[in-house]
């Protein structure tokens, strides 16, 4: 079983790898936003104003990436940039693999082709891997801070350059997106679990989340010190009324919906949406929502080829793995100073993407990769709880998601 896993696994890179290769340049949430910005950056040469277009105050640390491999390549043509920006995403999609495979081996030994085929074979990593978007590169950065994280939890002692790469990957995340913020947060969270479970010395654990935060800082600080220079705030985006006031002034009919930001709004999925196959079809629910841009192309920007039955049944699937996070997270109690990071992590994550949605004047915003962060843990919980005699269940979703998804 576990090799066919891994043929699996080996199926969906290349299903990544294809599709970055031919989708159109249009593919993606957002694309046109972000080719603007890349236009700005390697073509025009400068770093675009936050009100220069969609994307223009999304951080720059995708766009770099993708600049410097256009620079190395010569590529100057939107149709060139596209396809660079694609492959960065590809390459991030794929290193997020890599290090779901080396957490694997610590948590879930001998479990490590399930956790890497579940992260391999979402929809929501398909279609950010293979298109022009920041989420994928974040997602990899974000992934590889909490693998050295853990690695600082589980050492038996302060390790300097540890706690500096926690620092500096997390502020890369953070340039890759705004919504991996809370990898800062659990810094502080890890001094005070040092203090309370492994009885660190005081000097050691303060001294670690001092060097991870400074160091942090200083990597964000390429992007929040223009912002506060030009804006006067530290954080920027498409949602605040001065950088983007006739968009906010268009949605004044839809600010006050029946139901908007409600319990109903936040706990019950409208019957329909179990089978809905597109947003206007199910109830702006944030966890239907949540889910369904999780395992279907909910919001219609990439599959060019309708299938239903089989968009059905992935969705299906995903719900049979829901029972296995929670069984997974209740397991990883028993444990809980190996599993501590990870839980911090998948709660964090989900606690402040909840009160991101509150915040928003708009319903449409949930989208399952802004709680990215929480994509490698919740693998983790849930191959952690499934039954060894469910692997069957990964490679059926495995073979639709390829047939689903592929250009």
């Amino acid at each position: 079983m576990t090799r066919l896993l891994w043929l699996a696994v080996a199926l969906l890179c290349v299903l990544r790898l294809h599709n970055a290769w031919v989708a159109p340049p249009e593919a993606g949430y957002d694309s046109s936003g972000q080719m603007v910005y890349l236009h700005q950056l390697v073509v025009e040469h400068r770093w675009p104003d936050a009100r220069d277009g969609w994307m223009g105050y999304q951080p720059p640390a995708y766009y770099a990436a993708t600049a410097g491999l256009a620079w190395m390549l010569g590529l100057q043509s939107d149709t060139a940039l596209a396809r660079a920006a694609m492959v960065v995403s590809c390459l991030s999609g794929l290193a997020l693999l890599v290090v779901a495979w080396r957490v694997a081996r610590r948590l879930v030994p001998g479990r490590e082709a399930a956790v890497v085929l579940l992260l391999a074979l979402l929809p929501a990593t398909v279609i950010v891997g293979a298109t022009v978007t920041n989420m994928s590169l974040a997602m990899g950065l974000g992934a590889l801070c909490l693998e050295r994280l853990s690695a600082a939890w589980d050492a038996p002692r302060l390790h300097l350059a540890l706690e500096g790469w926690v620092g500096a990957l997390g502020g890369l995340a953070f340039l890759g997106r705004i919504e991996y913020l809370p990898l800062l947060g659990l810094i502080p969270l890890l001094c005070v679990a040092r203090l309370a479970w492994r009885r660190m010395p005081r000097r050691d654990a303060v001294l670690g989340a001092v060097l991870a935060i400074s160091v942090w800082g200083a990597v964000a600080s390429i992007y929040l010190v223009p912002n506060l220079a030009r804006y006067n705030r530290l954080l920027v985006s498409n949602n605040d009324p001065d950088i983007f006031p006739y968009y906010h002034h268009d949605l004044q009919d839809n600010l006050y919906l029946p139901g908007f930001h409600s319990a109903a709004w936040f706990l019950w999925p409208d019957r329909r949406s179990v089978v809905a196959t597109s947003f206007p079809d199910a109830l702006p629910s944030l966890w239907a929502t949540t889910f369904h841009s999780l395992w279907a192309d909910y919001y219609g920007v990439f599959v060019l080829r309708q299938r239903p039955w089989a968009d059905g049944l992935i969705r299906l699937g995903g719900f049979a793995l829901l029972g296995a996070l929670g069984v997974g997270m209740h397991r990883a109690r028993r444990d809980l100073l190996r599993w501590w990071p990870w839980l911090a992590a998948f709660l964090l994550t989900l606690a402040l993407y909840t009160l991101y949605q509150f915040r928003l004047p708009e319903y449409w915003c949930d989208k399952a990769v802004y709680c990215g962060l929480a994509y490698l843990p919740g693998a983790l919980f849930t191959v952690h709880g499934l039954p060894p005699r469910a692997m069957p269940l990964l490679l059926s979703l495995a073979v639709l998601v390829t047939f689903l998804y592929w250009l």
